[in-house]
């Protein structure tokens, strides 16, 4: 039985082809449409190896592990009707879903893939303040500066000759939380889809990284 290199072949494959992949895929591939080999081999392998280092350019740390939990399939819930707590059940178009966010957008993927018009989400602003939802998303120093590899997990050791311990540490536990869900939005919308997203300024800036790299496959 023969063997063909798929990444090989990619190379081979016609533009529409190429451009049906990166709609499927599209943080495989750089700002300039280029494929990015070992993001394809993470994906295809479901092989999602942690660098050794994970530091705060806009590759934060943490980010490895967002990936892996947005590619991840959840089929452990069941989404159960509420008779009880509903009004007009048998003619309303609408529906209200009640559950963690993410499960639930993974959940309802496979029937709206492609189909949602318009998406609106109002995600937390990282302010660390307490509301009804947590709103403080910050790494714990030390277990930041062991991911970043600015310290030796075991002995505690400083790796580097400057620790910057507050660059990063507030905004990686937060775009961490907003990347698969936002994976997740770009595979439900429609091509003339639209997303609006309601933030402040503790998050804008990384938020319209994050939101290029998502929905228009630019790398940082």
């Amino acid at each position: 039985m023969s063997k063909v290199n798929i990444l090989d072949d990619l190379k081979n494959q016609t533009n529409d082809k190429v451009e049906a992949i990166k709609k499927i895929l599209p943080d495989c591939f750089d700002k300039d449409g280029n494929l990015i080999e070992g993001r394809l081999k993470e994906v295809l392998t479901n092989n999602f190896a942690t660098p050794d280092t994970e530091r705060f350019t806009f590759n934060w740390a943490g980010k490895q592990k967002a990936r892996e939990i947005a590619y991840k399939t959840y089929c452990e819930g069941t989404l159960k009707v509420d008779k009880g707590r509903s009004k007009n059940f048998d003619e309303t178009q609408n529906l209200i879903i009640e559950g963690d966010d993410l499960q639930v957008l993974k959940l309802l993927k496979n029937s709206y893939k492609g189909k949602v018009k318009c998406i609106y989400i109002d995600p937390p602003y990282n302010t660390g303040q307490d509301f009804v939802y947590n709103d403080k998303f910050e790494l714990d120093i030390q277990k930041y500066l062991i991911e970043t590899g600015e310290i030796d997990e075991e002995t505690g050791e400083q790796l580097t000759d400057h620790i910057q311990k507050d660059d990063g540490k507030k905004h990686s536990k937060w775009l961490s939380f907003m990347y698969p869900r936002l994976m997740m939005a770009k595979e439900m919308l429609r091509e003339d889809g639209v997303i609006f997203v309601s933030i402040d300024d503790n998050e804008v800036h990384h938020l319209r990284l994050l939101m290029n790299e998502v929905f228009w496959g630019g790398v940082c």
